[in-house]
């Protein structure tokens, strides 16, 4: 077993000397580690001279993920397997090359069963960036062979590249959701709401799917953070998007819009239709105080809600009416939910300081 580590900025090989362009073409259009494991497992067996060709990213704590391919099939495999006790966890584990001659004299199971498919040797190489270890990747080879130390590292620097654009895609993930989110509660900001709205207006307008805008302001926010600080102020707005969000269906956003102000858009519902949810929203905010590193904190919540209606002219009209239902809500005694459509208010529960289930509606 080859145990010696060799770095990736030591083969001194330009990637493109090493592989055909082809398999650089697929990488390019790769969106996840999934997509950059299908483009290895496409272009792995003929690159390497390999019988067998897979690759392995982490997907929890204790599990990794294998893309597996077989020189001759198209396509590949996909199987979820335990990090522990295998020949690739291990790899990824200490992050050395592993180079096995013999798999069936081998005590991994995985290796004895490679082994039983008319496999002689393996060789593992972790995928090593500048930030860790994104998985490894794995060629097999139908015969027991003499590895030669260049193919140890034409599969070492096949897995540089390989970890370089894993790594290069989460920074582009991790950069785009900063860009899209609110650093303290994680809601979205304002640039997806601007974005989400603008399609969701779309669809209604084109196909006459409906969506709701509910706005969703803290009642008496303010004295939370001159009685209590900041920091009780900010657990409380944290709180308040988990609540929110735990309550939500897929295709749902929740935003913050600045302050203790926050948004949801709701897709497929009428603003009547999506009246139960917004209840359940309410009642999720005020139902049981909010636990602060300085004690509980009761908070309740008005809420604007509406959708959109022939007379708009953009998706812009719709907030706007979103928040003028809100501010009837404040003035009306906040804790309150008002539907508005058109020009007409329709009044939703007033709960006076404890949230209830039971709706009761109304034209005012």
């Amino acid at each position: 077993m080859l145990q010696e580590q060799t770095h990736p900025r030591e083969h001194g090989l330009p990637i493109d000397a090493l592989v055909p362009g082809g398999f650089l073409d697929t990488l390019r259009l790769a969106q996840d580690d999934a997509g950059i494991a299908t483009a290895f497992c496409d272009w792995g067996c003929a690159m390497l001279g390999a019988q067998r060709c897979s690759l392995s990213y982490q997907i929890n704590r204790d599990e990794m993920c294998s893309h597996t391919a077989r020189a001759g099939r198209s396509g590949n495999v996909a199987r979820d397997h335990v990090i522990a006790g295998t020949l690739i966890g291990d790899t990824f584990m200490d992050r050395t090359t592993r180079v096995v001659t013999n798999l069936a004299q081998q005590s991994y199971q995985g290796c004895r069963a490679l082994a039983a498919q008319g496999m002689g040797t393996i060789i593992a190489a972790p995928l090593l960036g500048e930030e860790g270890c994104f998985g490894v990747i794995a060629v097999s080879y139908r015969k027991r062979r003499k590895v030669r130390r260049a193919d140890v590292r034409l599969v070492e620097c096949i897995a540089a590249f390989l970890a370089s654009q894993m790594e290069l895609r989460q920074k582009v993930a991790a950069l785009s959701h900063l860009a899209q989110t609110d650093p303290l509660t994680g809601a979205y900001n304002r640039t997806v709401y601007t974005e989400r709205a603008a399609t969701l207006w779309e669809d209604w307008e084109r196909l006459g799917r409906p969506y709701s805008i509910a706005s969703i302001d803290l009642d008496h926010f303010k004295l939370v953070n001159d009685t209590m600080g900041h920091a009780v102020g900010d657990a409380v707005l944290c709180e308040t998007v988990n609540r929110i969000s735990a309550k939500l269906r897929q295709g749902d956003f929740v935003l913050r819009m600045g302050g203790e102000e926050f948004c949801v858009l709701i897709s497929g519902l009428s603003a009547e239709n999506a009246a139960p949810l917004v209840q359940r929203l309410h009642n999720a905010i005020g139902g049981t105080p909010i636990k602060t590193p300085d004690g509980m904190v009761a908070v309740t919540a008005s809420i604007g809600l509406t959708s959109p209606n022939h007379h708009d002219d953009c998706c812009v009209d719709v907030l706007k009416r979103s928040d003028q239902a809100l501010y009837a809500a404040k003035a009306a005694g906040r804790n309150t939910i008002i539907l508005r459509q058109n020009e007409l208010l329709v009044n939703a529960t007033r709960t006076g300081g404890q949230s209830t289930a039971t709706r009761h509606w109304a034209f005012v």
